[in-house]
């Protein structure tokens, strides 16, 4: 592309238009190379910046800043897409943006972009390795008609509101530390959440995703909140990891699990689609813990989810249902040895045991108690049949 030549075929006198505003504020001269439609600026200071004080000719397209530091940028309609290589800025606030701008390697204390109609890219870009920080970033009332990236990027307060996104939303690799919303957001194609990291809550509010998104490989470490998101096509949320903890599990709603678990059965992964049943319901048991002593009809329901959780792990867990189904044939050998065998003459002995682990045992002994009985068939049946759903869990179609 014309206006991306390498700089090293750029050599020409400095811009004639940029000089005297570098001579007023007292800087070195720049290294700065000509081309009609491109200009590079490098190691410069500037205080309060906007593009207007340049004065650059009315034919200049593109302007690339490298290893400049800016305290503050101030938005003058900026009609010039631009580039700032391995800067420093304490403050980016734009106002009625309508070009793309893109930071490599940068160094931001806050990001700020609102009221504004892009109609290019808008990148923010790390490409080295060790790691690169930002503050905040803070986006409102914002049209993005082209793609959207960051790449690579520790971000300490992240809030975006009021914002569609025509294309690509792209975020690989980036660390929210501290918080983290989406509100009233429209992503009209691809969104992309790939590989990061969220060390706090990430909340999704009044969210549309028109087309399909994509959080594969990312951790959420305090949860997620997708309770008042809509999606019009799949959410892919392969290789998650971090809502299984104690934190998420706080921070999770029973509605955000369930959404989590039906994405998983739209694409036919019953693995994960159970095991994202199983933390749904361990939500809906918090909820009726809560709720236990309004009503009869809730403490029943509390019963039954407790019951799921002591024996099977809600279906999900085949070695526990074996383990109650020893503890039960042991507790009905016991009783018998102490109820049943003085009175009606059973011969009892450590093979018995096995015996009543079976729920098809029908001998004499067990017979002659019929609470025992009972409670024995009862216990085993429940049990089988959690041990069944537990293996099948993992294998139906």
């Amino acid at each position: 592309m014309a206006l991306r030549k390498l700089a090293a075929k750029f050599k020409g006198k400095f811009n004639q238009d940029i000089k005297p505003y570098i001579t007023t504020l007292g800087f070195n001269e720049p290294h700065i190379i000509s081309d009609p439609n491109f200009k590079i600026i490098s190691h410069l200071n500037f205080e309060d910046f906007s593009i207007a004080n340049l004065d650059l000719d009315d034919n200049i397209e593109y302007i690339k800043f490298v290893n400049c530091e800016f305290h503050n940028i101030i938005n003058e309609n900026f009609i010039i897409n631009m580039e700032f290589d391995e800067c420093s800025f304490n403050d980016i606030d734009l106002y009625n943006l309508s070009i793309g701008i893109v930071f490599l390697n940068c160094i931001i204390g806050k990001f700020f972009i609102t009221n504004s109609e892009v109609s290019n890219l808008i990148s923010v870009r790390n490409t080295k390795t060790e790691e690169n920080n930002i503050g905040t970033v803070e986006i409102f009332d914002t049209t993005f008609k082209d793609n959207f990236h960051f790449s690579n990027i520790n971000i300490s307060f992240l809030m975006i509101s009021d914002t569609n996104f025509n294309k690509l939303f792209d975020f690989n690799s980036v660390v929210v530390m501290d918080e983290c919303n989406f509100e009233k957001i429209k992503f009209k194609e691809l969104a992309l959440f790939d590989k990061c990291i969220f060390e706090t809550k990430i909340i999704f509010k009044y969210v549309i995703f028109e087309s399909f998104s994509y959080f594969r490989n990312s951790t959420f470490k305090n949860g997620i909140d997708l309770e008042y998101s809509s999606s019009k096509e799949e959410m892919n949320f392969y290789n998650i990891q971090g809502l299984s903890s104690k934190e998420s599990k706080i921070n999770t709603s029973q509605e955000t699990y369930r959404i989590i678990k039906h994405q998983f059965e739209k694409l036919g992964n019953k693995i994960e689609a159970n095991k994202y049943h199983a933390l749904e319901l361990e939500q809906r048991r918090r909820i009726l813990y809560k709720e236990k002593f309004d009503s009869l009809q809730k403490f029943s329901e509390w019963l039954v989810f407790m019951s799921h959780k002591v024996f099977s792990n809600h279906s999900s867990s085949w070695h526990i249902s074996i383990f109650w189904i020893f503890v039960v044939g042991f507790f009905t050998s016991f009783s018998i040895d102490n109820l049943v065998y003085h009175r009606y003459d059973c011969t009892v002995s450590w093979i018995d045991y096995f015996k009543y682990i079976s729920i098809i045992n029908l001998d004499n002994c067990i017979k002659e108690h019929p609470l025992i009985f009972l409670l024995n068939k009862i216990s085993l049946g429940y049990l089988y049949y959690q041990f069944l759903l537990s293996v099948r869990k993992d294998t139906r179609k």
